[in-house]
């Protein structure tokens, strides 16, 4: 009798799926026989024939991530890249939220694309089954690529985390956090049939990322580069470490005190926080565009051709990660040219206001996390005890402060 074929076993994976406010992504890690994960990351279908292809025109996104935005077209609500030609669309994260049910309009109006979101809703434009569809054709196209990667690799997936915002946490009393959770899962469990779920914070997540040991091929980022701009630490003892991470629509933060061999390997970390140190708020890099589309639409309504808009978003886009209005000899102001070739001029005041509103609330968590872990370190406090009062509004001088990065007096690192 013939011997079936021999199959190697599958290896077990876990997928981690951050769904970002313009774009989502998806990694994927297996454990190595040294016990240490090494992680890769899903990238968009190069086929060009695909509305998310990777080889289409440049919009800002690098290869691994998928656009998270969706627009209305018709009566249906659309996703992806095909929505970024549209003058008005949405994070799809900000339609997960109204479809949650986090419908109070302080928190909506803060998100990107939240007040246009709000009022598309009330008038009925929205629904609830639209938004619905419109986030599960997203979530399937993630997990669609996700399997094409896995297959090619023989891993078979077992685990799959999601992330959700820090600021969540803050709103207990109106059960924001258990709302979001539940509905998100409800919609991922029968994408992701016999996988276990978990749940990160953003915060939680990035500080993994920085202080736990992992191998990542595709990866560019070192530790070395970062221990070698900061001397003088004791590097055999744990290391405090606040990390930052300022997304398109949220500021999140964590505390970690790291291990670190005699060579400055990582060993492990463990997470640490004060019970009042908010760890999270609205605000982010989309939420300045938001700020911006509002300028645009309202002092230049002879904008009429439709996706012009949209063209001017997305030259601002490109432009904005190179902006520095800090130094003297600041530009007055940003040209943002659309296709057609027509230019319109964002003021340097303009482009102030809707940075501030856009991280002002973030930089309240940075300021708070930093004075709260350095007073820890040096024991003028407890960990229980929470930051100090800070204002939530910085001062030009702590601007200049964050932007060169200046060490800390106690013994850690602020990233």
């Amino acid at each position: 009798m013939s011997q079936p074929p021999f199959r190697t076993p599958r290896m077990p994976c876990s997928v981690g799926v951050d769904l970002g406010s313009w774009g989502s992504k998806v990694g994927v890690a297996v454990l190595r026989p040294d016990k240490i994960p090494k992680a890769g990351r899903v990238a968009r279908p190069a086929n060009t024939r695909d509305p998310e292809s990777s080889n289409t025109a440049d919009d800002g996104n690098n290869v691994y991530e998928f656009a998270a935005t969706a627009a209305l077209e018709g009566d249906k609500l659309i996703p992806g890249k095909r929505s970024r030609d549209k003058d008005l669309n949405f994070s799809i994260k900000t339609v997960l939220l109204r479809a949650t049910g986090i419908d109070q309009p302080h928190k909506l109006r803060n998100v990107p694309g939240g007040q246009s979101l709000v009022n598309d809703w009330a008038a009925g434009r929205i629904t609830q089954s639209m938004a619905k569809a419109c986030i599960l054709e997203h979530l399937t196209k993630l997990r669609d690529e996700t399997v094409k990667y896995t297959d090619s690799l023989g891993y078979q997936v077992e685990d799959v985390v999601i992330t959700y915002p820090n600021w969540l946490c803050s709103f207990e009393g109106h059960a924001d956090f258990d709302k979001y959770i539940s509905f998100y899962l409800e919609l991922m469990r029968p994408l992701w049939p016999g996988a276990e779920f978990n749940t990160v914070s953003e915060g939680q997540a990035a500080a993994n990322y920085v202080c736990e040991p992992w191998k990542d091929a595709q990866n560019s980022f070192r530790r070395s580069d970062v221990w070698d701009q900061f001397e003088g630490l004791n590097m055999r003892v744990g290391v405090p470490i606040c990390i930052f991470d300022h997304g398109g629509s949220s500021f999140n933060a964590q505390s970690q005190i790291m291990r670190l061999d005699e060579n400055g390997g990582v060993i492990n970390s463990q997470s640490i926080r004060g019970l009042r140190w908010k760890s999270g708020a609205l605000g982010g890099s989309y939420l300045s565009n938001c700020e911006i589309q509002e300028i645009v639409r309202s002092n230049f309504l002879r904008l009429k051709s439709d996706g012009e808009v949209a063209d001017l978003m997305a030259d601002f886009e490109r432009q904005k990660r190179n902006l520095d209005l800090s130094s003297k000899g600041a530009p007055p102001g940003l040209f943002l040219v659309s296709k057609s070739g027509k230019q319109i001029l964002i003021h340097s005041q303009q482009l102030r206001d809707a940075f501030r509103k856009a991280f002002d609330n973030g930089f309240g968590v940075v300021f708070s996390g930093f004075d709260w872990s350095c007073a820890m370190r040096t024991g003028s406090t407890t960990p229980n005890a929470g930051p100090p009062p800070v204002s939530n509004r910085p001062t030009e001088d702590n601007e200049a402060w964050l932007r060169m990065g200046r060490r800390s007096t106690c013994n850690g690192l602020v990233l």
